[in-house]
């Protein structure tokens, strides 16, 4: 199961994640874009509910309006779930 994020959702991702990338295996493509690779199911379950749950702590404004963050994830969180459905 692959995934192709941009540099800036990846940036993202390793901040989330605080370096511990078992979930998956990266690869980049080109200077803006990286392909995110997950070995089974259950790692990328982890990963997108890891994601998921940083988007309602940290992505909405004092508005709940989606911040730049909480766009990004939900970016993410849209191409996991076309490979996760």
């Amino acid at each position: 199961m692959k995934i192709r994020i941009t540099q800036t959702e990846f940036d993202l991702i390793r901040e989330v994640l605080n370096k511990d990338y078992s979930y998956f295996n990266s690869e980049k493509i080109n200077e803006s874009e990286v392909i995110l690779s997950f070995d089974d199911i259950d790692k990328a379950l982890k990963f997108d509910e890891l994601i998921k749950d940083k988007l309602v702590y940290q992505g909405f404004d004092i508005n709940y309006d989606p911040n730049q963050f909480g766009r990004m994830c939900e970016s993410v969180i849209d191409k996991m779930h076309e490979i996760l459905k």
